[in-house]
């Protein structure tokens, strides 16, 4: 199935409805001022339609397979589709549509990039409930702190033009400072439980998990390192009431070194090492 004539016009089909979604999105926001699209408008439908596209193709390549193949392209499209789910749930939970400006086109590059950039040998874990559940609870981490940088951009933007006294130019659909702030700490403190249990599970079952006892390298330490940053960013929350350019610079900081920790860890050992695991 994977590179074949079906499944790279799938993910074409996926790619361009994400596209198409978050520029209209982008529009509504930004362009027209409009009120927050309700669950059932254009943009939001276009976006469950790739969403489903794209878990198709997960499904057929990941899921179908014996064990769990988490090639670089697999697994940040894997990412990015919990991530686009999680951002469906908000939008009708929260209404936070504002997010799918970065989450939508971030999600349609990932899905272009399993065609663009075809997996070299193939990354197989042995599958187990353990490490269905680490890989689970590890990916939902990813997709709430990616929710959180996102919503730590829009609030950026937002005290920028209110700053700037652009009336005419401000986010009339976004809610609140003080709500998107709070919302945006709500996120993180999800995603930072969430990695807790990754890293914690990882590091105690780490021999069912990998059939080896837990080795820091890279990948651990700076899994480590963005847990620390995260929880440092916390304390400053509660302790010292950081928010503005620091908490979304924390924000920012701390998922960046996630990202590298497994995704920069596995373009090394993929591109330039050409290994798979």
């Amino acid at each position: 199935m994977p590179g074949s004539t079906t499944s790279i016009g799938l993910t074409l089909v996926a790619a361009i409805l994400y596209f198409i979604s978050s520029a209209m999105l982008w529009r509504r926001l930004f362009i027209y001022s409009q009120p927050a699209a309700p669950a059932y408008s254009v943009e939001l439908l276009l976006a469950v339609i790739a969403m489903i596209v794209q878990g198709i193709l997960l499904y057929l390549t990941i899921v179908a397979r014996p064990g769990l193949g988490l090639t670089l392209v697999h697994a940040a499209s894997f990412a990015s589709w919990i991530t686009v789910a999680l951002f469906l749930l908000l939008v009708i939970w929260k209404r936070l549509i504002g997010l799918g400006i970065f989450i939508l086109p971030l999600a349609g590059i990932c899905v272009l990039l399993t065609i663009i950039s075809p997996a070299p040998t193939e990354a197989t874990v042995t599958r187990s409930f353990m490490a269905t559940l680490h890989l689970l609870v590890a990916l939902l981490a990813y997709g709430f702190l990616a929710l959180a940088v996102s919503q730590a951009l829009l609030l950026q933007i937002q005290e920028n033009q209110l700053r700037q006294g652009r009336p005419g130019q401000k986010m009339t659909s976004m809610p609140a400072v003080e709500t998107m702030e709070t919302t945006m700490f709500a996120l993180i403190v999800t995603g930072f439980l969430l990695l807790s249990i990754a890293l914690a599970s990882g590091v105690i079952f780490s021999e069912q998990l990998y059939g080896r006892v837990v080795i820091f390298n890279h990948h651990i330490v700076l899994s480590i390192c963005a847990w620390l940053s995260f929880g440092t960013l916390l304390l400053g929350r509660y302790l010292r009431g950081w928010r503005g350019q620091r908490a979304t610079l924390w924000t920012c900081v701390g998922f960046g070194i996630l990202v590298l920790a497994y995704f920069g860890t596995r373009l090394v050992l993929e591109v330039f090492l050409g290994r798979s695991g």
